[in-house]
């Protein structure tokens, strides 16, 4: 494809075609009208200041309108600046493919020489997955979902590849292509589990109860659903322990877990209470033998009267 300005298509004339010949149409400046002409031209202005983009999207705004197919010629110019060959091969593939008569077969053969050259920047991969229904997308394109009934076209150079489907865990993958090649990926999903690793260590003794499930003793290890759960952990003569925990998809938690020992692991409660009683009886019974020994003290006050004397004011 030339460099200079996509205006390709047009074509003057200074004479009248031959009898029989095939007559020319007019250029793109001249047969286009209203709106779609206004997109053309600032298509134009746009590709003149290598802004190749935004005169790609003026270029298929004045497509849309028109249906005019040489306008498929700017447009794959613009892609072929922005080095997205692939659409680039896409493009030339509908020119020859399109019955318009507004083309004839030297834009067809050119398609074809364009599509051919087009083709060593641009690689086939074929995408293969045991599991269907997964979306596959290239560079964040969407490129279909599986079994893929062909293979997909990706533009040389770093490609990002992302394949997903419920109940999987997305697979992403990024690979350089060449170009010009056929390359084969073979993806395997793994399912995605909604669960945590739990890792428990306690005493040789220790009772470990999970939301009022027994597991075992001293030590238990396993996969729990995702979520909060309730960690019991008992043992004879010490104090029990409880927590919740809480787990991520794929999250591994280790607790250990050191029980107190309880205070009813001396004497029984009940004798300290008896006792209680018995040395309260037994103090006031002492109490007793104790006052009744000490002699009566005789005063020198008769009996109902009581002096005070607070002397003067100080």
């Amino acid at each position: 494809m030339s460099q200079n300005q996509p205006d390709r298509c047009s074509r003057p004339t200074t004479a009248a075609a031959p009898q029989g010949a095939t007559v020319a149409p007019p250029p793109l400046a001249s047969s286009l009208t209203g709106s779609a002409k206004v997109e053309y031209e600032a298509g134009k202005t746009l590709y003149q200041l290598k802004d190749y983009a935004n005169a790609r999207i003026k270029f298929e705004r004045a497509y849309d309108l028109s249906s005019d197919p040489r306008l498929l010629w700017n447009i794959a110019i613009c892609e072929r600046d922005l080095a997205r060959y692939k659409r680039v091969l896409l493009l030339m593939r509908q020119i020859r493919a399109s019955q318009n008569a507004l083309l004839n077969e030297q834009d067809r053969e050119q398609a074809r020489s364009v599509e051919a050259d087009a083709q060593k920047y641009v690689d086939r991969v074929r995408i293969e997955t045991r599991e269907p229904g997964a979306t596959v997308f290239i560079d964040d394109e969407l490129v279909g979902t599986t079994p893929l009934q062909e293979p997909a076209l990706v533009d040389m150079g770093m490609r990002r590849i992302r394949i997903s489907k419920p109940g999987f865990k997305e697979h992403i993958h990024t690979q350089r292509f060449e170009g010009g090649a056929d390359v084969s990926l073979m993806v395997r999903l793994e399912k995605e589990y909604h669960r945590g690793r739990l890792i428990v260590r306690a005493g040789p003794n220790d009772l470990i109860a999970l939301d009022g499930k027994v597991l075992g003793k001293a030590m238990w290890e396993g996969w729990l659903p995702s979520g909060g759960h309730t960690l019991r952990i008992t043992a004879p003569g010490f104090i029990a322990h409880q927590s919740e925990v809480l787990f991520k998809d794929a999250q591994t938690r280790n607790i250990t877990v050191k029980l107190d020992a309880s205070q009813a692991s001396g004497p029984p409660a009940w004798l300290w209470t008896l006792g209680g009683v018995a040395l309260a009886g037994t103090a006031v019974l002492g109490a007793a033998l104790i006052f009744e020994r000490e002699p009566a003290v005789m005063g020198s006050i008769p009996p109902g009267t009581v002096q005070l004397s607070f002397g003067g004011v100080r």
